[in-house]
């Protein structure tokens, strides 16, 4: 890697990071400056990892707001290289990569939303697909609290009623909404509709919820606010939620 490569990753991660880049004088100061170590993101095989080129590294091949890709780690070799699966998102079998790309690569832990820089150095063929990547020099990390919630517009229907309603904001465990009509009171059960846009997909959910709160807006428009906790939830609904806030928490480090 050239020096000016990595000065240039060296201030990402600064960025990344908000503030300066510090030495790394031990493992508990690294942790305290949101530097940590390969080790602590106890990567498994299997672990599925999000993956987006560099704007300068897409030219024509890629569109001007890179997708997220997703690939799977298969292996690594210490201080040497990853192994990973070639990336593909929800629409492309396989996008096209190319040696010495440069990626910024996400990997949450279940707690920890970790960041990192990888270059391609190896795109093997035969007698299977997969990529060689650069061990990363610097890995910085963001803890998420596990009912973070993110700002969003969504509209949504509620107990099958055509009354639309905003829902301003969302977590996996629950929602603020704003509408013009009475859907219920404290401790009451509504079922809730609603469309996501995750990867470029859009999915219909339906999920149940209990009213927790109630509030009067200062708008004319939407006058009436609730705040929801979602229950019953299956599996793949709080798969699909967790990864609409890790997705705007990602959008938001870049």
């Amino acid at each position: 890697m050239q020096s000016s490569e990595i000065t240039e990753e060296l201030e990402m991660q600064s960025k990344f990071q908000g503030g300066e880049n510090s030495p790394m004088h031990n493992k508990q100061n690294a942790a305290s400056n949101n530097q940590f170590t390969f080790e602590d993101m106890r990567l498994k095989i299997g672990d599925q990892l999000q993956i987006k080129l560099f704007p300068q590294t897409m030219g024509i091949r890629h569109s001007a707001n890179s997708e997220y890709y997703m690939a799977n780690l298969i292996g690594y070799y210490q201080d040497r290289s990853i192994l990973v699966s070639i990336p593909h998102t929800t629409h492309i079998a396989e996008c096209a990569m190319l040696e010495n790309d440069k990626l910024a690569i996400y990997f949450f832990s279940g707690r920890t939303l970790f960041k990192f820089i990888s270059y391609i150095d190896k795109i093997i063929s035969l007698p299977y697909r997969y990529m060689h990547l650069s061990f990363p020099s610097q890995i910085s990390g963001q803890t998420i609290r596990k009912s973070r919630r993110i700002d969003v517009c969504i509209e949504a229907t509620a107990n099958n009623s055509d009354t639309p309603i905003i829902i301003t904001d969302i977590s996996t465990a629950g929602a603020k909404i704003e509408t013009s009509s009475d859907i219920g009171q404290p401790g009451d059960l509504i079922n809730l509709s609603f469309t996501i846009n995750l990867y470029e997909k859009e999915t219909r959910l339906q999920v149940k919820a209990i009213i927790r709160s109630f509030n009067i807006t200062h708008t004319n428009e939407q006058p009436l606010c609730f705040g929801v906790e979602f229950t019953e939830l299956q599996q793949e609904q709080i798969q699909m939620l967790r990864d609409l806030v890790y997705q705007q928490i990602i959008d938001g480090f870049n």
